[in-house]
């Protein structure tokens, strides 16, 4: 009988050497999951890759809708840094496409996941998540592959060619966008509901397309960013900007809406929240327990903004608050709510 393993593929230099090395063993049969976000025209080309590399089990996956509603709009609701934005997408990119792979693993009976992140915490996701029927396994960890030379060495051994690697060119576009600035000031309203943004300009868009707008405008407009060359050849963090916009006029919204102690009693859970995920426990019960705490004082987040970016600036104009005056009334809600959620038993947690 030949084992079963599945990993994702991206189509990257590390992952090509890792099936190489894994079809050395012709007892292993491998199933591969694509999901390339942002970049759905390429996925054709890491597909072709995969089948030159012997692969007849491929999947692909298209939730980008589902991972910036569902994951990104979640941490947007809590306060973090600007700095760590590129971090915190990139684990909770990992987080889905390790969801994904669990269906195919219970679909196709599949005992063994192989992952190449270096700080995975196998353990957390045995635990918390896996119920220890499927087995997880570390390429790192594994082979002991902490250096580069160790990495070298291995290429040497199991003779894998080492390719150069070259950007594609929309990198290259990419680059030259940021250095290609407008000089006169972009006008736009945003409008948010329950603390989620939902349109542009009094136009509904879906979450994916709404993000990508705002990442555009935040873009050619010459917001700051924290980038050196080696994180924007990474497909995967290339929504900083239109974050960098969110999380200013979401805060402003807050600032201006809740209450001081609510205000100081958010920031503490967000606290608590964000090591969750910087620990690798997105799917802790207490993790999701947290975040529907949060989602309670998001309730009253609604309204307008009118803003206007200008040299990297982001200005408020304008502010239409929808639900004010309902706010001021129901002060005692929030910790009205805390109670029931508190005595809540089930929380379903696999969202």
């Amino acid at each position: 009988m030949k084992k079963k393993i599945a990993l994702a593929y991206s189509g990257s230099f590390i992952d090509t050497l890792i099936i190489k090395w894994l079809k050395k063993d012709e007892k292993i049969n491998i199933y591969i999951l694509l999901f390339d976000l942002n970049k759905i025209e390429n996925i054709s080309i890491i597909k072709n890759k995969a089948i030159k590399l012997g692969i007849k089990n491929i999947f692909l996956i298209n939730k980008e809708n589902i991972f910036v509603k569902k994951y990104i709009f979640s941490i947007l609701k809590n306060d973090f840094l600007k700095d760590k934005i590129n971090i915190y997408i990139q684990l909770l990119l990992n987080s889905l496409i390790i969801k994904e792979l669990i269906k195919i693993c219970f679909f196709f009976k599949i005992k063994y996941i192989f992952f190449n992140y270096k700080y995975l915490n196998e353990k957390n996701l045995e635990n918390n998540f896996f119920n220890n029927k499927i087995k997880i396994l570390n390429f790192y960890k594994i082979l002991d592959l902490n250096s580069k030379k160790k990495f070298l060495k291995f290429c040497l051994i199991n003779k894998l060619k080492l390719n150069k690697i070259s950007l594609n060119n929309n990198y290259k576009k990419e680059i030259f966008y940021l250095h290609k600035y407008i000089h006169y000031p972009i006008y736009l309203s945003l409008t948010f509901e329950n603390g989620i943004p939902k349109k542009i300009n009094n136009k509904k868009y879906n979450p994916i397309e709404l993000l990508l707008k705002l990442n555009k405008i935040g873009i050619i407009s010459g917001i700051k960013n924290n980038f050196n060359f080696n994180i924007i050849n990474n497909n995967k963090l290339n929504f900083f900007f239109g974050i960098n916009i969110l999380l200013f006029v979401k805060k402003y919204l807050e600032i201006s809406i809740l209450n001081k102690n609510i205000l100081n009693l958010k920031n503490k859970i967000s606290k608590e929240y964000l090591i969750f995920i910087e620990k690798k426990n997105w799917w802790n019960i207490e993790r999701y327990f947290l975040q529907n705490i949060v989602n309670i004082t998001q309730k009253y987040i609604n309204g307008i903004v009118k803003i206007k970016i200008y040299n990297g600036n982001i200005f408020i104009i304008k502010k239409i608050f929808n639900d004010f005056i309902l706010y001021k009334k129901n002060k005692n809600y929030l910790k009205l709510n805390f109670f029931e959620f508190i005595n809540k038993k089930f929380i379903n947690f696999f969202i």
